[in-house]
């Protein structure tokens, strides 16, 4: 299981966080399970258009790309005071998906674009808006992934979109709903527009070994996903990182498919690249269009679920859950399905003697693959009867049980501890000064010794917390003053909202003036009218 996997299981509690920076323009109710129903008391106000002298002077003052247009209208919309009053389930955004045409001359920036996100999703945004605006190509892009995670899951539910983005016709506002941090990648190679994807990683990271493979991304036509393939249905290693999340099939399975390359790079515990591997990425790059894009995770990675879980619990208590999980590929749904329905039934809270003989003890002691394994169990059995003896997924409302004060399941429910075993994969390594200046050395280092990339992507990844807190800052300022001083002409683009990311650096001086990624992108087009109105409304706010 990998972070594809543990991220599409984990839906429900990245939603919370989906809800932060997705639903830009209005405001939602919260999605605290306390406070979920409740409706918002605020009205918002319907801003008035601005002149087109208005519009000019915003942009000339907000620092916009001239190729870029201003404003998401589609998740800027104004809304109604009725709205505030009753609050009904909004119905399924429809949206305009538009053929992408290949351009015959490609354009070029003035400065070499450096669009800085928060979550790593918006990498795919500002690409292709990029193809929209004609700066890169409609096919042949080579991606450079600078990532402790590979991000290369696959849209986990059926996606009625798919024959559209075989058909390069899509809506980037769609699409960037439809997917998240770690799922971005392969549809832009089932949209053909990515075909080589370099996966730079750093030594703690083990989801897959260094090497090239080349493998299909297509549509399963028994049950319509997004699945990855090897030619001939070779079994390849690397198809372990898509195994566990249902995400592979044959080749005779695709109704439609693209073939695209994966390449992995490790930097060795030296934080060197082995001359071998830096060599062959070096070879490729030196032809053809390639994307840097760069989640400044890759220079120390902070495992969010991990050390929430440990301040509560304990480091050591921890461990015994990543026991629990770390189940052989082929066994992660079987086991996970038996966790969850031993949380709903509340069968943990039997005596332990009852509960090892049942039959689903000894089902969960044959899935498990660690030493000792009725050890294990029974200090999980345990922890389980000690901190959720009445139960506790979210699910369950809080009347139904008369307690006596608040209790651990208020703050941390049992759908937590299912994520947080699922996300015990995930690495967890927060790196040293000196790690982190050979990394970012070594990295200019290998940017200096190929062509430059046509635009430039940093993710900082505050919100969601894989970057560390305590060297958010410092990490950040570094590799920007790195890319600054590797590219001369590059021009800083802030585009993860103030309150969302990190303020050194050079750029963060201009931070009241950064934006939502979305908002690089064309208004949907019954909203043209108002999207410079209330873009302008929300900087004066």
């Amino acid at each position: 299981m990998d972070r594809n996997k543990a991220k599409l299981a984990a839906k429900t509690k990245n939603e919370r966080n989906r809800s932060k920076s997705k639903n830009r323009a209005v405001k939602k109710k919260s999605t605290n399970k306390k406070n979920a129903g409740k409706k918002s008391e605020k009205k918002s106000e319907k801003p008035k258009p601005l002149s087109k002298k208005e519009e000019e002077e915003f942009r000339k003052h907000n620092d916009v790309p001239s190729d870029l247009e201003e404003g998401d209208a589609s998740e800027n919309s104004s809304v109604s005071e009725e709205s505030s009053v009753v609050e009904e389930e909004e119905p399924e955004k429809v949206y305009i998906r538009t053929k992408k045409r290949n351009r015959k001359k490609l354009k070029t920036h003035a400065n070499l674009p450096v669009y800085v996100v928060d979550e790593h999703d918006g990498t795919m945004v500002c690409l292709l808006r990029n193809i929209e605006t004609g700066h890169l190509p409609l096919e042949g892009i080579k991606l450079v992934h600078f990532d402790s995670h590979p991000d290369l899951g696959n849209i986990p539910d059926k996606f009625n979109g798919c024959q559209d983005l075989y058909n390069k016709k899509y809506n980037i506002h769609e699409l960037y709903s439809k997917t998240d941090i770690a799922t971005w990648i392969t549809p832009m190679s089932l949209m053909g527009h990515v075909n080589f994807v370099v996966w730079a990683c750093s030594y703690w990271c083990d989801q897959f070994n260094p090497g090239t493979w080349k493998l299909f991304v297509g549509k399963d036509k028994n049950d319509g996903r997004i699945k990855i393939a090897a030619p001939g249905n070779k079994k390849l290693a690397c198809l372990e990182y898509w195994e566990s999340g249902d995400s592979t099939c044959k080749v005779e399975d695709f109704e439609f498919y693209r073939e695209w390359t994966l390449m992995v790079v490790r930097w060795n515990k030296k934080c060197r690249l082995p001359e071998n591997q830096a060599e062959r990425l070096r070879q490729e790059l030196k032809t053809g269009t390639w994307v840097l894009d760069i989640d400044e995770d890759f220079f120390s990675c902070n495992n969010p679920y991990f050390d929430e879980f440990r301040d509560l619990f304990g480091e050591k208590t921890h461990k015994m859950l990543s026991k629990m999980y770390g189940t052989d590929a082929e066994d992660t749904a079987e086991m996970e399905e038996t966790l969850m329905s031993m949380f709903r039934k509340k069968s943990y809270t039997k005596s332990w003697s009852r509960f090892i003989k049942s039959v689903l003890g000894q089902k969960l002691v044959g899935l498990m693959n660690c030493p000792n394994k009725k050890k294990v169990l029974k200090e999980f059995h345990a922890f389980l009867r000690k901190n959720w003896p009445n139960g506790g997924m979210d699910e369950e409302s809080e009347d139904e049980i008369d307690l006596d004060g608040w209790d651990v399941r208020d703050f941390f429910t049992l759908d937590d501890l299912h994520r947080t075993g699922q996300l015990a994969c995930l690495p967890h390594h927060i790196s040293t000064a000196k790690e982190i200046k050979e990394l970012v050395n070594e990295a200019d280092v290998l940017f200096d010794s190929v062509p430059p990339p046509t635009i430039v992507t940093v993710a900082t990844s505050r919100l969601d917390r894989y970057l560390p807190d305590s060297q958010a800052a410092t990490i950040h300022s570094f590799v920007e003053s790195m890319l600054r001083n590797r590219y001369d002409d590059c021009e800083v683009f802030r585009l993860d909202k103030g309150h969302f990311s990190v303020d050194s650096g050079e750029s963060g001086e201009q931070k009241e003036k950064s934006r939502f990624v979305t908002e690089i992108l064309e208004p949907e087009p019954e909203d043209k009218a108002s999207s410079a109105a209330l873009a302008a409304r929300a900087a004066c706010m």
